[in-house]
């Protein structure tokens, strides 16, 4: 055993002498640090002593032990924070058994009988022992970041109340009782901090618990800490203007007094240090924190670039010359734009990410630099102007998650009409996952399905080659272990959710395909730079970036109403429509993103009298919705006799409706006396090209009906000028008055992401779903499902999907999706054609006929009673006439009938 002989010194006040078989006080209560270390240097000179020891939890102090045994001669000095020293007493030698980043909760006390306030702090298994990597959170909260938590450490005098009510409450969690502490505790540790042990794999490792924050020119702004077990490096870029003076203070962090009202026990910030400058200029500013085992921060400031630097050198006396300080106007349009180095291309590029306040980030093509958070667009604003010229402003990005959609509207607006880009809103889903995916370092190939965890949701996603769609999403208690086979995988496990035991399980699932670990997304400054960067300069982040879609449902609620249209992840832009049975009532249009986050988006006043109405959603942006209500009116005879478009709410004042009927009169189309222009007697004479385009148009029209075929639509629309009213369509008059004995057993539900949902009786052994693709080669067999998907990645031209999306009412072929292969075209007829590969030409009835056709086929493999007739339900918006459903019926051998949504 070696010998050891060395000073500690306790709260400023206690000196001790730590040897390898003995502690020996020295002085107790000393007046000063000073007086206590004096009296240990005559028994542990610097000479003989390895190391000195600091313990105390006050910050000031800290500092002021640690310098004074520095100017005693001690070189080598190390702070131990009471708080490892309490963990590692509580979990001494109790039986955690827990694998490697698996976490642990400690309780704070449990006498208090309101115990579900009681806060926890959570540690985490590593190789060579524990580390804190949450302290101090209320115990629901810390349950929900970490779900799958094994052991609860709690006091061994809590009431047994309150342990029954911990069993109840969390069944399957083992309480661990820690018994009570030993003061002695605290040189057991210090003797294994000596020796350089780990407690017999019971140490938890130091931990600063303090918080930064950069102080210029009147605000302030927090300087992010990751990794908080020393010895570890801080850095922040930071835009300072032209102050003066940048001071950085270390605090308390809020949250650790959050448990209590009072603020006495608060320590009040403290100074690290002061940077000055002494000429005048707009600098950005690179500033590093180092924290090694003293756990005592050093500050260094390096001038990374001076946006706009003086042309000479001012003096004090030329005070007078010096710019004047900018006020800046309440109104926007009155702020006096940066006008400096004008004539240089744009190269900033700003993301503002919104969670609590406004994250404002300039991004250059060699740094980061980071402006601050601000609680109103309005402040957003206001240092953009201060930060860059306008000019210089390459692009905006907004990642948004709780500001309402019109103030993000007016934020856009008001940006436009002081000359900026275009702002681009940007889903915070699709944000995280780049990010999740780029952390990952996963190479995306074109066709690939890739799943990715995180804490609380999986999605699966798809790439086309250039960018990715999401095709399946949930909550990760709810995901069928089928998607992991075959397919890589990227956990997201920031907040270790997932133990290496889930992560070894995961492994064997995916196998032959890789696992991707990743942490900490949103900490990566260096990645979010480069994903800002790559949506400004086109370099596409490494084929991680998303397609734009909606991020939100759409929900109708009212008096007997509630419906919701689902929208979310669906490319824009996009229109959709659906009908709703109301009578006498207000309803609410809903922006339904997750439960329980809903927005109102719009109220809508239903006349009296009236029993239907439609609903017309058109999404060209994440901000951009527009939504109108037709109130349709039936006659005694079931007839439309008149259709009345009310108000709509257009987000955006340059943005042109798909139906424009508030300032027109809308005139009622005899759709027979059409027909009979058509097919009678008269001569026909030659008809011009647009002729023959209107009448095309109609006579598609005229064939479609909505997905609910009992009821017929009639809704004036705005195609390339024309207007278009839809003809009274109805099924035939066999198929409407079929009479079933009950509902169909066998239902298909095809949904907008490429699946065909599979309800059957009770015999039914098979998938309870299928993959809607079709591969179509000249002379050679159709594939159906997922064989046809898996042929997606090599051969895309020979490859259909979004069948749904073809068969929609607003489907316009000239606007295709752009991630298809295939192409889409009118006939002469009016009809949609779809071109790909092979000169293969087809309709999306075919596609559909086909996909039905080899469902039915599976499920007569999978059950033992007959299928006599098939319930088909398609997403809102898409349509199958009633005599292309007639011919499919016919061909397939089966009675298909459509159902309500």
């Amino acid at each position: 055993m070696s010998v050891y002989c060395e000073p500690v010194l306790v709260n400023g006040t206690d000196a001790y002498i730590v040897s390898s078989d003995d502690v020996t006080p020295i002085v107790c209560d000393s007046v000063t640090p000073e007086v206590g270390i004096a009296a240990i240097s005559c028994f542990a000179p610097p000479t003989v002593a390895k190391c000195a020891y600091v313990l105390t939890t006050d910050f000031q102090l800290r500092q002021r032990c640690v310098e004074a045994f520095r100017k005693a001669g001690y070189a080598d000095v190390e702070s131990i924070d009471f708080l490892s020293v309490s963990l590692s007493s509580d979990i001494f030698n109790l039986p955690l058994k827990c694998a490697t980043g698996e976490p642990v909760f400690v309780f704070v006390g449990l006498n208090d009988p309101f115990w579900k306030k009681c806060p926890v702090n959570v540690i985490q298994k590593c190789e060579n022992g524990w580390r804190i990597i949450k302290r101090l959170q209320f115990l629901p909260e810390a349950f929900f970041y970490h779900p799958t938590v094994r052991n609860f450490v709690i006091h061994g005098k809590t009431p047994e109340t309150t342990k029954l009510a911990l069993k109840n409450l969390y069944p399957g969690v083992k309480l661990h009782l820690s018994q009570k502490p030993d003061d002695l505790f605290k040189f057991d540790f210090i003797r294994n901090r000596i020796i350089k042990g780990d407690l017999n794999g019971y140490e938890v490792h130091p931990y600063f618990d303090y918080d930064f924050r950069i102080g210029k020119k009147g605000s302030k702004l927090s300087l992010p800490i990751y990794d908080r077990v020393p010895p570890f490096i801080a850095k922040q870029a930071v835009s300072i203007g032209d102050a003066s003076e940048v001071e950085i203070y270390a605090v308390t962090p809020a949250g650790r007094f959050s448990f209590n009202n009072s603020q006495s026990d608060k320590e009040p910030p403290t100074l690290v240090k002061t940077f000055k400058f002494d000429s005048y200029a707009l600098r950005t500013v690179m500033i590093t924190i180092t924290v090694d085992k003293t756990l005592i921060p050093q500050a260094t400031l390096e001038i990374d670039v001076a946006l706009v630097p003086l042309k000479k050198e001012t003096s004090a006396k030329d005070a007078s010359e010096l710019p004047k300080k900018r006020v800046y106007s309440e109104v926007f349009l009155n702020l006096a734009p940066f006008n400096a180095q004008q004539n240089k291309p744009p190269s900033v590029v700003f993301s503002i990410i919104n969670r609590h306040n406004y994250a404002l980030d300039a991004h250059y093509p060699n740094h980061t630099s980071s402006e601050g958070e601000f609680k109103t667009l309005r402040e957003v604003i206001a240092q953009m102007l201060k930060t860059a010229p306008i000019s210089s402003t390459a692009a905006i990005y907004c990642v948004n998650t709780i500001t309402a959609r019109s103030d993000l509207q007016k934020f856009s607006d008001t940006c436009k009409k002081l000359g900026y880009p275009t702002v681009k809103f940007i889903s915070n889903v699709s944000y995280t996952l780049s990010l999740i995916l780029g952390m990952s370092e996963i190479i995306v190939n074109s066709g690939q399905q890739i799943v990715i965890l995180d804490s609380l949701q999986y999605h699966i996603v798809v790439s086309d080659g250039t960018y990715l769609s999401v095709v399946k999403f949930g909550t990760v208690d709810k995901i069928d272990s089928k998607y992991f086979k075959g397919n890589p995988t990227v956990v997201e496990n920031g907040f270790n959710i997932y133990s290496e035991v889930n992560i070894d399980n995961l492994r064997q699932l995916c196998y032959p395909a890789p696992v991707y670990v990743v942490t900490g997304v949103k900490y990566t400054l260096k990645l979010q730079s480069k994903y800002f960067l790559s949506l400004a300069n086109g370099t596409g982040f490494d084929g991680k970036l998303f397609y734009d879609y909606s991020d939100v449902d759409f929900g109708i609620k009212g008096v007997g109403v509630a419906k919701t249209v689902d929208t979310r992840f669906k490319a824009t832009p996009f229109t959709v429509t659906t009908d709703v049975e109301a009578s006498n009532t207000k309803l609410s249009i809903l922006l339904v993103t997750s439960a329980p986050d809903v927005e109102m988006l719009k109220e809508f006043v239903v006349p009296r009298g009236v029993k239907d109405v439609r609903f017309t959603f058109h999404v060209e942006s994440i901000c951009d919705i527009t939504v109108s209500m037709d109130v349709i009116d039936k006659d005694r005879d079931g007839d439309f006799s008149k259709t009345n478009t009310l108000k709509r709410l257009n987000r955006s004042q340059n943005h042109l409706p798909l139906t424009s009927c508030e300032n027109a009169e809308v005139k009622q189309v005899d759709a027979s006396r059409s027909i009979e222009k058509k097919t009678g007697d008269v001569p026909k004479k030659r008809k011009n090209g647009t002729q023959r385009r209107k009448e095309a148009i109609l006579k598609a029209e005229k064939e479609k009906t909505v997905s609910d075929p009992t009821k017929s639509s009639h809704c004036p629309q705005s195609r390339n000028g024309i207007e278009v009213a839809t003809s009274n369509s109805t099924l035939p008059k066999e198929l409407s008055q079929l009479k079933l004995e009950s509902p169909p057993k066998t239902v298909l539900t095809f949904t907008s992401d490429n699946r065909v949902l599979i309800e059957a009786d009770e015999t039914y052994t098979g998938d309870k779903e299928v993959l809607a693709y079709v591969r179509l080669q000249g002379g050679k067999p159709p594939q159906v499902g997922k064989e046809a998907f898996d042929a997606l990645k090599k051969y895309p031209d020979s490859v259909y999907y979004d069948i749904t999306r073809l068969m929609a009412t607003d489907f316009d072929p000239n606007y295709p999706h752009p991630m298809w292969s295939f192409k889409t075209t009118r006939d002469a007829d009016g009809k949609v054609v779809i071109r790909g590969s092979d000169n293969v030409e087809t309709l999306p009835i075919v596609l559909f006929g086909l996909v039905v056709n080899s469902t039915l086929l599976y499920i007569k493999e999978h059950l033992k009673s007959d299928v006599t007739h098939v319930g088909i339900r398609l997403p809102t918006g898409s349509v199958v006439s009633a005599n292309d459903l007639k011919q499919v019926s016919e061909r397939i051998g089966v009675e298909l009938v459509m159902l309500k949504v």
